[in-house]
This record gives C-alpha cells, sequence and structure tokens, in this order.
C-alpha cells in the first residue's frame, strides 16, 4: 500500500552560523586550561565510522558521548573536529558524495541503551569539519543514519529515531533539498516508533529504503518492537512511501532494522530485523519479495544496541554483521563466523571502502578499528579519549591519584601527574575492575587498598601492595537468575561504594539497602530496611516484545549512592534511583527519610550523587536527574538542616539538560562545581549564580566530579571524553563575579613543589600515543585583566614572521627565541629582595596563568652556539630555588602588586637542607661562570661579524689611505680574534642539530657547559662529591685565563683598532666592559 504523507509538514528552520570549530570561549574563565587525562587507550563507543573512498588514511569517527574526530594520517594523530556544538553524542556522519568536504552530521546516537546522550539535530559543514552549521531537527533526540544524494548535495535525508525516553512526533525519515534551510517529514508512522536506519540506491538516488522500529525506554524497561515496524520503499526520491510485505512479517511484531543494499549488484537487499523466528532478511528483487537468511542469534545478539551492517562493494555475497562479534559471511548470510581477533566486542558500526575493499574501519565499545586486509587482521586507534566514566575518586597518594569506571571499558586508576618529563600515557595506567567498571574508590587512609566495581555490584577488594585481589560482593543472586521482583537484594547498574576515611577495612555499599562490612568486605551486614520505593510494577524483565534484554542496565527501585559526611563519618547519606533521600547520624543504626521537599516533577528522579559539605555534615547538595522520564530540566537543591527543608539552587541554569552531579570545594565555602548533559557549571555564591565553564573543555557530559583538598585542584569524570583535571584553584576560590570589572588583580599562587623525577619507568610513549602533560610543578601565578592588553604592532609582525620562518621548514636558521610579545612582567625575588627570574606572561582578558620554573635566571647561549629553533629547549636554565618563601611582582600596563610564593622540598624525600644549599651554591657559582664564558664567546662573535663588514667595505681601499690602514688592521684582529674564538667553538661547522656541539663546542668548552647543565639540574638531594668539586675547580682554573686574556690584550687590540676605525669612518667593534663572573647584565634576559 503505497502512503502518501498528505501531513507532513514543511518544518521551515532557522538556520544558526557558524558554531562550532572557529568558537573561541569568551568570559572571565576562557584561558583556564584543563588537562584531558583520558587516558585513551581504555577506548569508548563509537556509534558511526566514514572514510573517503579512494583516500587511505582519511576517517571520520563518531562517538558515544565526544564529539567526532578525524584524522588524515591514518590515526596517528586526531582532531576533535566537532566538540562545541550543543550535543555531544553522534549518531550519524555523511560525506556528500560529490564532495566529501561536504560533511552532514546528524547528533544522537542511535544505540539506545542505559547511558544513552541526546542530540541536538542536524549540522552540516562545507570545509571538511573546520566548521559547522546548525540545520535544524533539534529534537531529533537520536539519529540513525543521513544518506546524501550523490547528484544533489543539497538533497538530503536523515533517519530520526527520536527521543528514546518520550512520546514524540519528531520521528520518522526526513527530508531537505535546499541543503537544510527546510525541512519535510516525508515517513511518519507514529510517535514511538522512529527511523532506524535509511540507505540509497547506489546507482538510483530516486530508490531509498527505511527502517522502521517501535522503541520505547523507561528507567525500568525498554520496549524493542511491534508491529508497527518493518522496511519501507521510497521509488521517487522520498517523496511517497511503501510499506513492504512479499514475505515480510506482517502480524508479528519486529526489532530494530537495519538494510544493506549491495553496490555491486542494487537489486540485492539484505535486513536484520528480528522476529521469533527470522533475523536475517533478503531480497534479489529491490524488495518486492524477500526471504529469511538466517536465524542465526550472532548476527544480532541485542538489536537494539547493535545490528548494523555492510556488503563488500565487489561481491554481494559478502556480507560483514556488526554484533556482538563481528561477523563475516561470503555465502549471503546463510553462514557467518567471527573475524574480531583481539578486538573489542559490541560492534556498532562500519564502512567498507568503495574502491578497495579490503580496507573497513570499523567502531564499538572499544573505540575504532582498520583493516587493510578484509578484517583479517586488525589495528585499534588507541589514542582517542573517549571513555565514558561513571564515576571519579581521588587517591590519596603523592602526588594524588584518580580513578573511575568506564562503560564497558573496565576501569582506570593513574596518576594526575606521573613525575616524568614524557607526561601521563597509557603505561600509567592500570585497571582496577573489569566489565563496565562503576565505582573505584580507594582507601583515604592507605590508598594502597581499592575497592573496584562492575555492574551491580560485583566488586572487588585489590591491595596493591602485592597485588591480589578478593571478590566481595555481599550477595551473589542477580536478574540472570531470578527477575528482580522476586530477589532480596536489588542492585543497581552503578552500585556504589563508599570507604571510612579513618579504616581501609570499613566499607560501605549498596543494592535496595546499605551493607556495611568491617573487614575488608569479606563479610557484610545490613545497616539500613529498604531504602527505595519498591514498585513491583517497575521491576520486569526488561526488553521485548520480540527479545527480552536482561542486562540488569534496568534495575530499578536501588540505591545510586552513598556519601559519608567529610566531618562526621556516621553521617550517612543516601540517594535512590527512584527518587528518595535518606540520611543517618548513627553509622545506620536510624534512618531518616528527608525527600519531603524534593521536586514532585521528578518524584522518580535519580540522585546519581550526594554531595556533602566539607564544612557541615547536615549540608548537602543534590541534582535530581529526570532525562529518563522525559524530564530535562535542571533540578539542583541544597539542605542545610540534615534535609529538614530543600531549597532550589537552580536559577540561572539553562533549561533542556539535567544536573547530575554538585559538590563544593573543601577550601572555598560556597563554592560549588556542576556537572550536567551539556558540560561543568560554577558557583561562588553557594548556588544563587551559576556560571558556564567552558574554558578548553569540549561539549560533554560531566557524571561526576571531585574537589582535592591538597593541591586545590577539580577532577572531572566525563561520560565520552574522559577524565579532566583543573590544576590550581586558588584563583577561582578567591574569585567574586564583580573582579570581572576590575582592571587589575592578582591571585594568591598555588605552592610549587620541587619534585624528583624519573623518566626511565616506562619506556615511550610512541609517536601517536595519547599523552597528557603534567601540571606545572612551580607555583602558578594567576592575575585577571578585564581589557586585554594591545601588543604593539611591530612585536607581533615580527613575531608572525618569526614563526612562519619554522612555519615553511627555515630549520637552519640560527637567530634568537621567537619574539616574545607578552605585555606583562613577573619579577621573582627572594626573601632578601634580591633577584631571582624575570619572565613574560599574556595579557588577555579574564584570568591569566602562568607558572614559575623555580630556577634562577640563567645563562642564554650566544647565536653561534644556538642550535635551530625547533630545539631551543636546550637552552640551559639557571639553578633550582631553594625551598622557601620567594616574592611575585606582577606588571601589566602601569599597573602593579606583589604575591607571595612557597617553594617546598619533595614530600616523598627527606633532604637535609645543608645538601639543598650545597647543591644550590655550586649551581650559582657556575651559572655566574657560565655567563661570564657565553659573554665572552658572545661578543667575540659579534665583534666577527662587524670586523667582516669593515673587511669587505675597506677592500678596495687605495694603498697607503686611511682606510687600507685599517684594513691591514683588520686583518691582523681578525686573526687575533680567530685564534682567541676557536678556544670555545668552530665557525665552520655547520651547526643545525643539537649533536653537532660535540663538534662546533671546545672540548673544554663542552665539558664546562656540560658541568654547569648537570649541576644546575642536579636533584636537590645529592650535593656534589669529592669528584664533581675537583672537576669544577678544574674548570674555574680554565676559565680564568681566557678571562684575562679577553679583558687584557684582547680588549686593548680592540680598544686600538675601534680609535683607527672612527677615524677611517668604519664600525666600532664595542667590545662592552670588562667581563666579570657574578655580573647579572650577562645573565639571559626575560627568561
Amino acid at each position: 500500500m503505497k502512503t502518501v504523507l498528505a501531513l507532513a509538514a514543511c518544518l521551515s528552520l532557522a538556520v544558526a552560523g557558524v558554531a562550532t570549530a572557529a568558537t573561541q570561549p569568551t568570559g572571565p574563565f576562557a584561558n583556564l586550561k584543563f588537562r584531558n587525562l583520558g587516558p585513551a587507550v581504555s577506548g569508548g563507543r563509537v556509534s558511526t565510522v566514514t572514510g573517503i573512498p579512494g583516500k587511505p588514511g582519511i576517517y571520520y569517527v563518531g562517538t558515544a558521548g565526544g564529539g567526532l574526530w578525524k584524522t588524515t594520517d591514518d590515526g596517528i594523530k586526531w582532531d576533535n573536529v566537532f566538540k562545541h556544538g550543543d550535543a555531544a553524542s553522534i549518531g550519524a556522519v555523511a560525506l556528500a558524495p560529490s564532495n566529501p568536504k561536504d560533511i552532514w552530521l546528524g547528533t544522537g546516537e542511535a544505540n539506545p541503551r542505559n547511558d544513552v546522550l541526546l542530540g541536538h539535530g542536524v549540522y552540516f559543514s562545507s570545509d571538511a569539519g573546520k566548521t559547522w552549521q546548525f540545520k535544524g531537527l533539534k529534537d531529533a533526540g537520536l539519529i540513525a543514519n543521513i544518506v546524501v544524494d550523490p547528484t544533489d548535495p543539497n538533497t538530503v535525508w536523515v533517519a530520526v529515531l527520536g527521543d528514546p525516553w518520550k512520546s514524540s512526533d519528531t520521528r520518522g525519515v526526513f527530508m531537505t533539498t535546499d541543503g537544510g534551510k527546510n525541512w519535510k517529514k516525508v515517513l511518519y508512522v507514529n510517535d514511538t516508533t522512529g527511523a532506524s536506519d535509511i540507505e540509497i540506491d547506489p546507482s538510483n538516488p530516486q530508490v531509498l529504503y527505511a527502517g522502521m522500529w517501535t522503541e520505547q525506554r523507561r528507567p525500568w524497561t525498554q520496549v524493542n518492537g511491534s508491529t508497527d515496524g518493518g522496511i519501507w520503499k521510497s521509488v521517487d526520491g522520498g517523496k511517497t512511501w511503501s510499506k513492504l510485505g512479499g514475505g515480510l512479517p506482517t502480524t508479528a511484531p519486529t526489532d530494530r532494522v537495519k538494510i544493506a543494499i549491495a553496490p555491486s549488484s542494487p537489486n540485492i537487499v539484505y535486513a536484520t530485523m528480528a522476529t521469533q523466528k527470522c533475523i536475517l532478511w533478503g531480497s534479489t528483487d529491490a524488495g518486492s519479495n524477500w526471504h529469511c537468511i538466517s536465524n542465526n542469534h550472532d548476527l544480532a545478539v541485542r538489536m537494539f544496541y547493535f545490528s548494523s551492517m555492510a556488503v563488500a562493494p565487489n561481491d554481494p555475497r559478502t556480507i560483514y554483521f556488526s554484533s556482538f562479534f563481528l561477523m563475516k559471511s561470503t555465502d549471503g548470510g546463510k553462514t557467518a563466523k567471527a573475524i574480531d581477533h583481539d578486538v573489542h566486542v559490541d560492534h556498532h558500526a562500519i564502512w567498507i571502502d568503495p574502491k578497495n575493499p579490503e580496507r573497513i574501519i570499523q567502531g564499538n565499545d572499544g573505540g575504532a578499528y582498520v583493516s587493510v586486509n578484509a578484517g583479517k587482521t586488525w589495528r585499534a586507534f588507541d589514542n582517542l579519549p573517549i571513555e565514558e566514566f561513571y564515576t571519579v575518586a581521588i587517591s590519596n597518594t603523592v602526588p594524588f591519584g584518580v580513578c573511575g569506571g568506564i562503560q564497558d571499558n573496565s576501569a582506570a586508576c593513574g596518576p594526575s601527574n606521573s613525575l616524568s618529563s614524557t607526561g601521563i600515557w597509557g603505561a600509567d595506567w592500570w585497571n582496577p575492575a573489569g566489565g563496565d567498571g562503576t565505582y573505584v574508590v580507594p582507601a583515604p587512609s592507605d590508598p594502597s587498598i581499592v575497592y573496584g566495581a562492575s555492574q551491580t555490584g560485583y566488586a572487588s577488594r585489590i591491595d596493591t601492595k602485592n597485588w591480589t585481589s578478593t571478590f566481595i560482593r555481599p550477595s551473589m543472586a542477580s536478574v540472570s537468575d531470578t527477575p528482580i521482583s522476586e530477589l532480596k537484594y536489588r542492585y543497581n547498574w552503578g552500585a556504589p561504594i563508599a570507604v571510612s576515611p579513618t579504616d581501609a577495612n570499613t566499607v560501605y555499599t549498596g543494592a535496595n539497602v546499605v551493607f556495611k562490612s568491617s573487614d575488608g568486605g569479606a563479610n557484610w551486614t545490613a545497616i539500613s530496611k529498604d531504602l527505595t520505593r519498591d514498585i513491583k510494577a517497575h521491576q520486569p524483565l526488561a526488553g521485548g516484545p520480540v527479545f527480552h534484554d536482561i542486562s540488569s542496565a534496568e534495575n530499578t527501585d536501588t540505591i545510586l549512592s552513598i556519601t559519608l559526611a567529610p566531618t562526621n563519618p556516621n553521617v550517612i547519606w543516601v540517594g535512590t534511583d527512584d527518587g528518595l533521600v535518606w540520611v543517618t547520624k548513627d553509622d545506620g543504626a536510624n534512618w531518616t527519610n528527608v525527600s519531603a521537599g524534593l521536586p514532585q516533577a521528578v518524584k522518580l528522579g535519580r540522585i546519581y550523587q550526594i554531595g556533602v559539605s566539607p564544612f557541615d555534615a547536615g549540608t548537602a547538595y543534590i541534582a535530581v536527574d529526570g532525562h529518563m522520564l522525559g524530564d530535562n530540566h535542571p533540578y539542583v537543591l541544597k539542605t542545610s538542616d540534615y534535609g529538614a527543608h530543600w531549597q532550589s539552587i537552580a536559577k540561572g541554569l539553562p533549561d533542556g539538560y539535567s544536573a547530575i552531579v554538585v559538590r563544593e570545594d573543601p577550601n572555598k565555602q560556597g563554592l560549588l562545581a556542576l556537572g550536567t548533559m551539556h558540560g561543568l557549571y560554577l558557583s561562588f555564591d553557594d548556588g544563587a549564580h551559576w556560571e558556564a565553564m567552558t574554558a578548553n573543555l569540549p561539549t560533554m557530559a560531566v557524571f561526576d566530579l571531585k574537589f582535592t583538598k591538597s593541591p586545590h585542584d577539580l577532577v572531572l569524570a566525563t561520560h565520552g571524553r574522559g577524565l579532566w583535571i583543573l590544576d590550581n584553584l586558588q584563583a577561582l576560590e578567591s574569585w567574586q563575579p564583580t573582579m570581572a570589572k576590575a582592571a587589575f588583580r592578582v591571585f594568591p599562587a598555588s605552592e610549587g613543589i620541587e619534585w624528583l623525577t624519573f623518566d626511565g619507568r616506562h619506556i615511550g610513549p610512541a609517536p601517536g600515543d595519547f599523552v597528557t602533560p603534567n601540571p606545572p610543578s612551580g607555583p602558578v601565578i594567576a592575575y585577571s585583566l578585564s581589557k586585554a592588553i594591545r601588543v604593539p604592532k611591530g612585536c607581533a609582525a615580527e613575531a608572525k614572521a618569526d614563526k612562519s620562518a619554522q612555519k615553511n621548514g627555515d630549520k637552519k636558521k640560527h637567530a634568537p627565541p621567537f619574539k616574545d610579545c607578552n605585555p606583562v612582567t613577573i619579577t621573582i625575588t627572594d626573601s632578601a629582595g634580591k633577584p631571582v627570574a624575570t619572565f613574560r606572561a599574556p595579557g588577555k582578558a579574564g584570568i591569566n596563568r602562568v607558572s614559575w620554573n623555580m630556577h634562577y635566571t640563567g645563562v642564554e647561549l650566544p647565536k653561534s652556539m644556538r642550535p635551530p629553533r625547533e630545539h631551543e629547549s636546550h637552552q640551559p636554565t639557571g639553578p633550582l630555588a631553594l625551598p622557601g618563601t620567594y616574592q611575585a611582582t606582577v606588571k601589566a600596563d602601569g599597573h602593579s602588586d606583589k604575591i607571595a610564593l612557597q617553594v617546598t622540598p619533595d614530600p616523598r624525600v627527606d633532604t637535609p637542607m645543608s645538601v639543598q644549599q650545597a647543591v644550590f651554591a655550586s649551581a650559582m657559582k657556575l651559572r655566574d661562570e657560565a655567563a661570564a664564558d657565553v659573554a665572552m664567546i658572545a661578543r667575540t662573535h659579534a665583534m666577527q661579524e662587524t670586523l667582516g663588514k669593515v673587511l669587505a667595505s675597506t677592500s678596495s681601499a687605495s694603498a697607503g689611505s686611511t682606510k687600507a690602514n685599517l684594513h691591514a688592521s683588520a686583518i691582523a684582529l681578525q686573526q687575533q680574534l680567530g685564534d682567541f674564538a676557536k678556544n670555545f667553538y668552530d665557525p665552520n661547522v655547520q651547526y643545525t642539530v643539537p649533536e653537532d656541539d660535540i663538534h662546533a663546542i671546545a672540548p673544554w668548552g663542552m665539558d664546562f657547559l656540560g658541568l654547569y647543565g648537570n649541576v644546575a639540574g642536579m636533584a636537590p638531594n645529592q650535593a656534589p662529591n669529592a669528584e664533581q668539586q675537583q672537576f669544577i675547580a678544574k674548570m674555574e682554573a680554565r676559565l680564568q685565563p681566557f678571562l684575562d686574556t679577553f679583558n687584557g690584550s684582547l680588549r686593548e687590540a680592540v680598544q686600538k683598532f675601534d680609535a683607527q676605525a672612527k677615524q677611517a669612518g668604519e664600525p666600532t667593534l664595542s667590545i662592552g666592559e670588562p667581563v666579570k663572573v657574578g655580573d647579572p647584565e650577562l645573565l639571559a634576559k626575560d627568561s
């Protein structure tokens, strides 16, 4: 029966301007930088993939919560090309066949499991992902696929699955013929049935197939399929559609539909559409007639979650199935075998290069993988930081560690600072739980004990001192054995764990009751009654009507959060997934339901976390998440009386994005951080007002967050972009919104720690590995400006030219470091007011932050001894400062202020101050001597250059003239300078790489500069030994004769020549003042 959608409305949509890639954050916090910890190697869910035919190395990867990524070098580097839109979840990406730079992006992953994130419609890029425009359908929820007319890139069809959490008429197939300015809903069934796929006949763009699927979710169940679903076809470019029969089921309910057309024979069409009797269907006559090919469960193990497929472009009988395993059939689907050896399970997406069927990219719960031999072997792209964390916990190690559970990628524990120059990378992480990691909690009193859990409370106690693990779940029965309504104990997918702050063996976990163990989980006691609503109607077998899906993800009437009050661990707060909050003041002996004041609009909302105040056990903050009830309003509340009264503190938060977690800074009462489905918000007045914290963060769902007491950091667990840390919150802890108008302000600085680092713990990382930089070790100096300080045009132009020279390959050019146009000057002085270091800093509007590296001013190598620009990091630094108090003077655009700095030794090592002073004294002495050394070299080189110009200018002077006499003198002096310079360097060496210094610099100079570098960089816990002291004395003895010569006979010769040059009207050499060890004018400027 042909169906014409007479009621299909034309949806006229205003198109937003360029929306993402070029967007820069604004406001006072725009300059702040979070560090993305990843850890990348854990992987994350990939929902859609594609590439450019015949262009190996170029891929696009859409993720469940981390935006769209692109690589142009086969995965060595990735660019998060879509990261600042109104959605982080990607459902579909399509490149226009007529121009691959035209990209259509559908947001909202159409694999509707319990943690699925909603999208925000369709976006378009005309420049291969550099910039984006919003193109409408903002209420689409989830988008399953997009196809583009191969002859007209403005004609596009979108398969909209819809919002899984509520009924909506924004479902079905939508079509535009004007590049997204207007949309028509051309295929619609009802408000619970959406389009699960759309495919276009590669030989005829007028022919399209669409799959329709009834899908609904509630917190406690899901409906997957009905008799309203099926396969539809259009033969007029999507204007009208007919539901296909010809052997397809007409009265039986059908599950999710996915379609694949054989590119080499478009009349052959395959569809996975499960009934209780068949899973894979096939047609050999373009959909007129269908037959059941296979009821092989392995082709679509959990159809609602994974059931995509693709047909090889050169063989209509070779089919790839994205299921639990990645399956391949070579006989048209009759049989199939797994080909995903050493590849993560749960496959969602696959793309085969039409010009090279050996090249395949596919995505699954563990990330993206590529094969160049049709699936025989696979290579993982394990450098995409797209982990979907559920929670985060802090380990009281030094430096502190972070742990968290990850959706279907186990869990991860790693450092906030690896104490190595390589930064933090994959080898720094370890796995404390399997499956879907949920809670991972290091014991506060003994961080070597870690409690890690997988879904539904399958927890273990791990002793990292000997790497032993003990299983500790309080009960064994699960929904795999018995319906949840019949279980005594019901565990949530993310059953919580809490550990005593004083006893590593006292641990709590939750099902529908709270359990406590005093022996590390060996034995448990229920210390509460059932704290949930226990609504039996909300405890069915999940799934159906075709297949049930009893993974426990829909377990309801369970405890979601257990929080021990930081000021009194006998006060325990509990939140449930059905909208209840409980509190006990006596470690579980008595419980009080304090839910009466919570919003009735989300009576059954989820309370993932309770942020109990670090200052008062009776003050708590909660976010009530109602998105699973179809309510995306942010509900954030506070109580100051143990829950007797609640007040909303959600004023000013944007509607449409539910709130997940809110906590208070332990170092600043009233400073709150809020994680939402759309990012991070801060309040500086205890929730009265909120400010979006964008900084360098992409759009992402923040599922958990933690402040650290020391250092002052904020850690985010995001569901799709891994872990993030904002280091050094002191500026924010002093911030008030009125400060944004202050012309200039300096904030308290963070503490500097002279960590003893070691790079030999791991070998690597390799090129392409995801690496997170460590936080700065030195004090972070923060200051705010109401307006940016303008950089002089000449300076900016010079700096731009310098950068352009390097970018264009001028790597052999010996030149000073890039022009430093930063307009703010920071001067460090010691406790006696003596100068230590001076450096420049940015002058941007808002909060600026810069770290002092805790070194004194160093020595700037002369041009003749400097390697190419790309190696300027090899410049010697100054001596490491002694622990103690220093002062920073910040000068900006006529303003000036001072702030105290504190430098402390590595807290892990007990080093006598006498040892540190010995190292410092030797380093300072050598620095001053090195400065004198390089001053002689620099001046000699400058004089040689000037002398060369004089020689050229006077070469044709008449015999006997003043200039001819000067020319003769210049030849003699050039020889004298050359002889002196040979004591330091060989000017004939092509100094293009750092290793050339072994040829360019004289042996004694190498020894001297090497000695200075080694002592200046020496660990402060190791004073120079007797042999080193002797070597220092030897080098000092070698230096003195050169100083005597430079300041004596050579100086006299130069002065004599200068007098002669002045008389002849030629440039003088200007040898300068005598070079003296300890002269501060010889040190590097603006280090």
